[in-house]
């Protein structure tokens, strides 16, 4: 039986603000994404004048998060959970929807044991893609905030650029962050003691994850997964032209 959970920020969001976000969200069905089982209204509880709130509704995750997962269960293989993370992207992008908040808040297990990305809040709709052509016009957009997505895992265009706007390649800066916080079960940029020292490294072209000389081909988190440091960096390339497509990282000798 499915339990309707509520997830997001319902409190202080606008009802033009979900329905944006259901909209995205409701066209999109996969197995690597939270299912979208529709929407309520609660009673207003906070006094402001409302009706009602509109919250959407999804199943309930009792596993909790990818990082609480595997907290949990230290010895749970994590590969094929970055596998359905990752093919869940590919499917968002082959839609033309950019998620524009990839995290390990915003990946959830399922009873099953399957990864599914969750929150379109920040969700946009885009005419082009790399893949498909040089535009990246963003038609819909769930947000109208100037820090596109969380901290931490924010591409360094999104805060270099005044005019960028949250893209597939931005998604895979984003993706690599994931990757290394399900494998360290630390957040990226673990050297820097604040949101705002993680924005300033961010701007000086640091890396999610430094560790000190001589540096080690691979950085000890990653003994288990060897293969998957490549990967990371190669998401966090700077030249966004350089990046690699979420295609390229479904197709990687490291997820097979």
């Amino acid at each position: 039986m499915v339990i309707p959970s509520l997830i997001g920020r319902r409190a202080n969001s606008s009802s033009q603000k979900i329905a944006r976000e259901m909209k995205v969200w409701s066209k999109v069905t996969h197995e690597n994404v939270l299912a979208f089982l529709g929407f309520c209204f609660f009673p207003n509880i906070s006094h402001t004048g409302s009706s009602a709130q509109l919250s959407l509704v999804s199943p309930w995750m009792k596993n909790g998060t990818a990082v609480q997962f595997a907290r949990a269960n230290p010895t749970v293989d994590r590969l094929p959970i970055i596998r359905g993370v990752v093919d869940g992207l590919r499917h968002l992008h082959e839609k033309n929807i950019v998620h524009g908040d990839i995290k390990g808040g915003n990946v959830f297990i399922s009873d099953d044991g399957v990864p599914v990305l969750a929150d379109f809040g920040l969700a946009t709709w885009i005419e082009n893609d790399r893949s498909l052509g040089p535009s990246h016009d963003a038609v819909t957009s769930t947000t109208t905030a100037s820090l596109r997505g969380t901290p931490r895992w924010i591409a360094p265009e999104l805060l270099l650029v005044e005019t960028s706007k949250s893209s597939s390649e931005s998604d895979v800066w984003a993706l690599g962050c994931f990757i290394l916080e399900f494998i360290t079960l630390a957040m990226p940029y673990p050297y820097c003691r604040t949101d705002i020292n993680a924005v300033s490294a961010i701007m000086q072209r640091r890396l999610p994850y430094e560790f000190s000389s001589p540096s080690p081909a691979v950085p000890s988190p990653f003994e288990r997964y060897p293969a998957l440091w490549p990967v990371c960096l190669r998401c966090w390339e700077h030249d966004v032209s350089r990046r690699i497509r979420v295609v390229d990282i479904v197709e990687h000798a490291a997820l097979r």
